[in-house]
């Protein structure tokens, strides 16, 4: 038996398209299963719900499985029926006409896009099957909601009230300094529906200088509310609880003036351009680097390699030198920044041919010009 299924697609503005799938088989299935020759996907559709096959030259349709979805041809319900040029067969939402033009054995069916109206009106019709109230008594929907969906909602609800389920209110991954304590949420949390007190905080953590500062009476309005929280956003989608980018800085900063009259910082926007070199103002130190860093330079222009990046490169940021210290016991403590660990990946002091590469010592002038004047070898 030959067959072929016609999907003709109609859109709104009248345009049709056609896909055509044959068989050549004894008999074909309709059903939602994949071992289904045409597919349908309705809920209310069987995996194997009709078998299709040939009787005296034309198409034969029979229920494919003992189930209570029905067959209607031509508006009538049937368990079997011999099918006539023309015949509409109906199963679920799908309408299939049959066709013996031309001598071949068609099933066709026409899938015209809806308007936005027509959406809205089979949304609500499918809506509709799943009223409880048209398919149970309203006393039998009470006794649903009283014995089973309340005490559910009571349950998740009241549970981590309790000391349960906590972790059912997170709003997202806690950050990894955090991870010790990710299932003791009372430690931050000391009040339910209200933000994480400062007090919580300094349980464990004790207050930097730039964050003392902040609470000096002597600054004006700040333009974001004052709290560990604001700067440190736990449960963000990062991971980390120290945010890094410069709208936390530039916050303040870019309008300093406003915030503190009396201060001699200058405004500052950004660190491409506009930020000045650090420097050191604790306790009146100063840097005893011989090397006067153009950061400028080195944060706009100089590119280093990151895997994680777009093509495998990106701008330098300041992390890639100012690296904390593990060894120190003191938060906020940076290693000490060396030729040899930061600087000698992109500044070679390696020289001469290949056949003779010496590297430069980083030393002093006079060691270096010593260097030099005895290596012949660099001549070679």
């Amino acid at each position: 038996m030959r067959i072929q299924y016609i999907i003709k697609n109609i859109s709104l503005k009248g345009v049709a398209e056609s896909s055509v799938k044959e068989f050549d088989s004894s008999e074909i299935f309709i059903g939602r299963g994949s071992a289904s020759d045409i597919l349908l996907r309705e809920s209310t559709i069987a995996f194997l719900h009709a078998r299709i096959s040939q009787k005296d030259e034309k198409l034969f349709i029979e229920k494919a499985e003992s189930h209570k979805a029905a067959i209607a041809v031509n508006g009538r319900i049937v368990q079997q029926c011999l099918l006539e040029n023309g015949d509409k067969i109906v199963i679920g939402g799908t309408t299939l006409t049959v066709s013996y033009d031309g001598g071949v054995k068609q099933l066709v069916e026409v899938r015209k896009e809806l308007s936005k109206e027509e959406e809205e009106l089979w949304l609500v019709k499918a809506l509709d099957r799943f009223d409880l109230t048209k398919r149970f008594s309203a006393r039998s929907v009470k006794l649903l909601i009283v014995a089973i969906i309340f005490p559910l909602v009571l349950f998740f609800l009241a549970g981590p009230l309790l000391g349960y389920f906590e972790g059912s209110w997170s709003s997202g991954p806690i950050s990894t300094s955090h991870k010790f304590i990710e299932t003791e949420c009372k430690a931050c949390h000391s009040k339910v529906f209200q933000k994480v007190p400062d007090q919580s905080c300094s349980q464990c953590h004790q207050m930097g200088e730039h964050s003392i500062a902040l609470t000096r009476d002597t600054i004006g309005e700040l333009p974001f509310e004052n709290r560990c929280g604001t700067c440190h956003n736990e449960h963000d989608e990062q991971g980390e609880i120290i945010i890094s980018n410069t709208v936390l800085c530039v916050n303040c900063h870019g309008a300093i003036k406003d915030i503190h009259p009396n201060t001699s910082l200058s405004p500052i926007n950004g660190f491409d351009k506009t930020h000045p070199d650090f420097t050191i103002l604790k306790n009146s130190k100063t840097d005893k680097s011989k090397v006067k860093l153009n950061h400028q330079y080195h944060l706009s222009s100089i590119e280093v390699d990151d895997p994680k990046a777009e093509g495998g490169k990106r701008l330098m940021e300041c992390q890639d030198c100012h690296v904390p210290d593990p060894s120190s016991l003191k938060e906020g403590v940076f290693k000490e920044i060396t030729f040899e660990e930061f600087c000698s990946s992109c500044h070679k002091l390696s020289v001469g041919s290949a056949a003779a590469m010496l590297n430069v010592p980083h030393q002093t002038t006079k060691l270096v010009r010593t260097f030099f004047k005895f290596s012949d070898r660099l001549f070679i």
